[in-house]
């Protein structure tokens, strides 16, 4: 094989490599940014009783969704640190563990590509805590309040609401014609 074949091996190699990894980045990009929604959407959700109690003690939309703002600017700062710090550092370990095995491996950080990730993922963290928050306000301000409430009050006594309203209507809606048993 000669010099110029081995040339063109290796380049096929590694574009093979760039593809896997940039494949296998955006997989774990996409994880982390459904994670994230998760995690806003479920914390909203069960903040809607105190943001809904702040609101009526005089906190306005505009302060409320500026809270959440904030709340998304920090996760966005938290995790942007942890990529620069220890992301560059097991990049750097990475790339040494490389070049022991391919001697013609050259470090170049990829500052482009991380401009433009940390932009994204600043733009889904500032979005989905406002987004999330604007469906959670359809309703006026004493139906969030009471309905969130009534919602704890009987989960706190145990009361099922399905089951409370089974035994309230007529039971036979509930069973089959065959067989007297409920689907409760």
């Amino acid at each position: 094989i000669s010099r110029y074949e081995k040339g063109i091996e290796m380049s096929e190699y590694i574009v093979t490599t760039k593809i896997l990894g940039i494949g296998l980045s955006l997989v774990l990009l996409l994880i982390g940014v459904m994670n994230f929604i998760s995690t806003m959407v479920v914390n909203v959700n069960t903040r809607r009783h105190e943001l809904a109690i702040l609101e009526s003690i005089g906190m306005t939309r505009k302060q409320v969704k500026k809270v959440l703002l904030y709340e998304g600017l920090f996760y966005w700062g938290i995790s942007f640190s942890l990529v620069i710090t220890v992301g560059t550092g097991l990049y750097a370990l990475l790339y040494f563990a490389f070049k022991q095995v391919v001697s013609y491996a050259v470090f170049t950080y990829p500052l482009f590509p991380l401009i433009l990730i940390a932009t994204i993922i600043l733009a889904v963290c500032l979005y989905v805590p406002i987004s999330t928050y604007k469906t959670e306000i359809k309703d006026i301000l004493i139906h969030r309040i009471t309905a969130v409430f009534i919602s704890d009050k009987l989960q706190m006594f145990g009361i099922n609401i399905f089951h409370t309203l089974c035994h309230f209507c007529n039971r036979d809606a509930f069973t089959t014609s065959n067989e007297k048993r409920y689907f409760i």
